[in-house]
C-alpha cells in the first residue's frame, strides 16, 4: 500500500517532467500514504514518483522499480496476493528476481504479456508501468476500484497521482469547480464515473487501464461480471461454495510480514471475516472498533460480541462530538472531496488509533452491493411490481395520487414511493432508490431539474451484460454507490499509514456473488440470505439478524442541540463567504436550514443529510479552491474549536479490552 504519482510529457518541447521541485511536492504530500521510504526516477519526458508504506518484503522492493535494462519502470499501489505464483511462473520462462517482493513481479510480468498483465493478478492495485523502448506510459486500476488513480492534462503533459492534492500541486493544473457536476454532488453526495469536482481532473474507473504516449490515449476495459451459471441445486451446496471462496480470499488477504487485524462494525460482515480469519490463522487475531457515547448509536456491544466469540484481542476506542468536529476538516483535505459518509471522520480516527497495534487491517466493504443487503435493493423490486401494476393508469391520474399521498402518507410511502409510480424505466426506479437526496431534496438549492443526474449510474445498469433486474442494480451500484465506499475507507485508513484489504471484493467472489439466483440473496424481507446463512453457522444469531445500522453517527442528534457540530454548522454555513458562492439559490437553503437547526424537520428526514452536503461542500471549497495550493489543516479552526473540560479529555482515552 503506497503512494505513486508522475508526469509524462506528452509535447517535447515542453512539459513538467524535468521540474524536480514540482515532483518533490507531489510526493511529499502522499506521504502519510507512504511513511517508511520514497523514490523518484526520471528520464526525458518522464518521472515516477513512489511513497512506501512497507508490508511485503519490508527490506527490499524499493520503488521505482526496474527490470534487468532498465527499459520497464513501475511505481504501484496495493497487493499482488497471488504473487507467488505468478513469480514461480515467470522464473520458469528465465526471468531473474533481485527481491522478494510483489511488485518486482508486475515488472517481469509486464514483459510477458504486456498490457494484458493485468488479467492475470488477482488483487488490489494502482499502477503506472513506463515502456522506454515503446515510449509509452500504461496506467491501471483494479477490477473493483480498490485503489485509487486520478489524472489530467496541463502544460503540455498528463499527471496522474493516487490523490487529486498531488496533483494540484503543479500550478499548471486549474483550481476551478466543475459546475456540470454539481447537481449530481448535490444529488448522490457524491460525483461518480470518470469526474470529479475539479474541472478537469478524471478518475480512472475501476477494470480499466490507460495507454498514454505522445500521439495518443487510449483506454481498454479489461472486466466486467459475465453471465455465468452456478450450478447450485440447493442451499446447503451454495453456502459451501461460498464459503470456500470466501475462506481463500481471506487466506490471501492475510499474507503480510507486518502485524495484521479487523476493523469490526458490529455488522454481519466485518465479523464474519474475523471468524475467518481466526479460523485460517488458527490463533487469537487482533480486532478494532470504534463507537460513541450516545447508546442509541454505538454498535461496540454488537462488536464485542463478536470479539468475544471467535476468541479476538479486541481494541475499542470513543469519539466524542467535540474530536468529531475538530477532525472534519482534515478528513475532507485526506478525502480530497466533500465527504459523504459521516463514517469517514470516526474510521480515520480509529486508523490512527490502530497504527502501531497492526498495519493490514481487513474491512467488511462489497458485502452489500453483492449480496443485496440493501434495503433499496428490495423497495426498487417492489416498485417495479407496483408501477407494472398500475401500467393502465394514466400518468396523469397517478400525479395526482402522488400529491394527494404526500397528505395522506408523510412517510416515505407519500414522499418518495408514490410520487415515483409513474416511472418505469428499470434503470432510473434502481437510481432513484439509492440517491442520498434525489430529485425532492434538490429543490432545496433551487435545482429541480438537473439534466444528466442519473447518467453515471444509468450508463452503468444499461451497459450490464447481466439479465436480472436486481444483477444490473448491483453491478451499477459496484461502479458507483461502491466507489465512494472504497475511496472513504482507502484514504481514510491511508491517512495513517494503515492497509486495508477487502475479502469480499476478490473478484472469484464477486462474480460468484452476482450470478447466485436471487432467491440466495434476497427472500421476503431479508437482505444477504446466504450470507447470513453461513455467517449464522458461526456467530451468535443476535449478531447475524438483527436490523442492520450502517455504522451510524448521531448527527441529528447533534444538530437538535446547542454543541459543537451545531455550531459549526451555523458558523459555517451563515458565513458571508459562504452565502456568496453563487452557485445555487441560498435563500432556498436558508430556510432549510434554519428549520433543521430549530428542531421543525423529523430526525428521521433528508433535512439533516441537505445540511451535511453543503458543510462538507463548503469545508472541501475552503481547502481546495480558495488557496494557491492544498496544505492539511495542522489544527483546529479556532472558530469551532471549544476548551476541552477534564470529562472530554477522560472520553477521549482510549479503552483496551482483551477478549479471550
Amino acid at each position: 500500500m503506497c503512494g505513486i504519482a508522475g508526469i509524462l510529457d506528452r509535447d517535447p518541447a515542453r512539459g513538467l517532467a524535468g521540474d524536480g521541485e514540482l515532483l518533490g511536492r507531489m510526493g511529499e504530500c502522499l506521504a502519510h500514504r507512504g511513511p517508511d521510504d520514497s523514490g523518484v526516477y526520471t528520464a526525458p519526458g518522464i518521472a515516477l514518483v513512489h511513497r512506501r508504506l512497507a508490508v511485503i518484503d519490508p527490506e527490499g522492493s524499493r520503488q521505482p522499480i526496474s527490470n534487468e535494462d532498465g527499459s520497464v519502470w513501475l511505481v504501484t499501489n496495493g497487493e499482488t496476493y497471488n504473487f507467488r505464483s505468478l513469480r514461480q511462473d515467470l522464473m520458469a520462462k528465465g526471468h531473474t528476481f533481485r527481491t522478494a517482493g510483489d511488485s518486482e513481479v508486475l515488472v517481469h510480468l509486464y514483459e510477458e504479456e504486456g498490457p494484458d498483465l493485468v488479467r492475470r493478478i488477482n488483487g488490489m492495485f494502482a499502477f503506472a508501468i513506463w515502456d522506454a523502448n515503446r515510449r509509452r506510459l500504461m496506467l491501471a486500476r483494479d477490477r473493483l476500484g480498490i485503489k485509487p488513480l486520478y489524472w489530467t492534462e496541463a502544460g503540455g503533459s498528463l499527471l496522474f497521482a493516487s490523490e487529486v492534492k498531488a496533483l494540484l500541486q503543479a500550478a499548471e493544473v486549474p483550481r476551478r469547480l466543475n459546475r456540470p457536476a454539481l447537481a449530481e454532488y448535490l444529488s448522490h453526495t457524491e460525483v461518480y464515473g470518470e469526474e470529479t469536482l475539479f474541472e478537469g481532473i478524471h478518475r480512472l474507473p475501476p477494470g480499466r487501464f490507460m495507454l498514454v504516449t505522445e500521439d495518443f490515449v487510449e483506454r481498454t476495459r479489461y472486466w466486467q461480471v459475465q453471465p455465468r451459471h452456478l450450478g447450485l441445486d440447493s442451499p446447503a451446496k451454495a453456502a459451501r461454495a461460498l464459503e470456500d471462496r470466501l475462506r481463500e480470499a481471506v487466506r490471501l488477504r492475510l499474507m503480510s510480514d507486518v502485524p495484521l487485524g479487523v476493523f469490526l462494525s458490529g455488522g454481519v460482515d466485518s465479523s464474519l471475516l474475523a471468524s475467518l480469519a481466526s479460523e485460517v490463522t488458527g490463533e487469537p487475531i487482533q480486532t478494532f472498533s470504534i463507537g460513541f457515547e450516545s447508546d442509541t448509536f454505538d454498535e461496540r456491544p454488537y462488536a464485542e460480541l463478536a470479539a468475544l466469540h471467535v476468541g479476538a484481542e479486541h481494541s475499542e476506542y470513543t469519539l466524542s462530538e467535540r474530536e468529531f468536529c475538530d477532525e472534519l476538516p482534515r478528513a475532507v483535505w485526506h478525502r480530497d472531496a466533500p465527504i459523504k459518509h459521516h463514517a469517514c471522520v470516526p474510521l480515520m480516527v480509529l486508523a490512527r488509533y490502530t497504527k502501531g497495534r497492526a498495519t493490514v487491517i481487513l474491512s467488511g466493504e462489497g458485502a452489500d452491493e453483492v449480496f443485496l443487503g440493501y434495503r433499496k435493493y428490495r423497495l426498487a423490486r417492489w416498485h417495479r411490481w407496483l408501477s407494472v401494476a398500475a401500467t393502465p393508469v394514466p400518468r396523469f391520474l397517478l400525479r395526482a395520487a402522488a400529491h394527494v399521498g404526500r397528505r395522506l402518507f408523510p412517510g416515505k410511502l407519500g414522499t418518495k414511493v408514490l410520487p415515483r409510480l409513474a416511472i418505469r424505466d428499470p434503470a432510473r426506479v434502481a437510481e432513484l432508490y439509492g440517491a442520498d437526496l434525489g430529485a425532492e431534496m434538490l429543490g432545496v438549492f433551487g435545482l429541480e431539474d438537473c439534466p444528466g443526474r442519473w447518467s453515471a449510474f444509468v450508463r452503468a445498469f444499461r451497459a450490464s451484460p447481466l439479465a436480472r433486474m436486481d444483477q444490473r442494480h448491483s453491478q451499477a451500484d459496484l461502479a458507483t454507490y461502491l466507489q465512494s465506499l472504497l475511496a472513504k475507507q482507502d484514504t481514510m485508513t491511508m491517512a495513517a499509514g494503515i492497509e486495508t484489504r477487502v475479502p469480499m471484493l476478490d473478484h472469484h467472489v464477486v462474480e460468484f456473488g452476482l450470478n447466485l439466483p436471487l432467491r440466495y440473496k434476497i427472500h421476503g424481507g431479508e437482505g444477504k440470505v446466504l450470507l447470513k446463512r453461513l455467517a449464522a453457522r458461526r456467530l451468535p444469531h443476535e449478531l447475524v439478524y438483527r436490523k442492520k445500522m450502517g455504522f451510524p453517527v448521531p448527527l441529528t442528534e447533534w444538530l437538535s442541540r446547542d454543541g459543537p457540530f451545531r455550531r459549526l454548522v451555523i458558523d459555517v454555513l451563515t458565513d458571508p463567504s459562504t452565502r456568496g458562492r453563487g452557485y445555487f439559490d441560498y435563500t432556498h437553503f436558508e430556510s432549510h436550514l434554519a428549520d433543521v437547526v430549530n428542531g421543525r424537520w423529523g430526525t428521521g428526514s433528508d433535512a439533516a443529510a441537505v445540511v451535511w452536503a453543503l458543510l462538507n461542500f463548503e469545508l472541501w471549497h475552503r481547502q481546495f479552491l480558495d488557496v494557491p495550493r492544498p496544505v492539511p489543516p495542522e489544527t483546529p479552526l479556532s472558530d469551532w474549536s471549544f476548551e476541552e473540560t477534564d470529562d472530554d479529555a477522560d472520553r477521549r482515552q482510549p479503552v483496551g479490552t482483551a477478549r479471550g
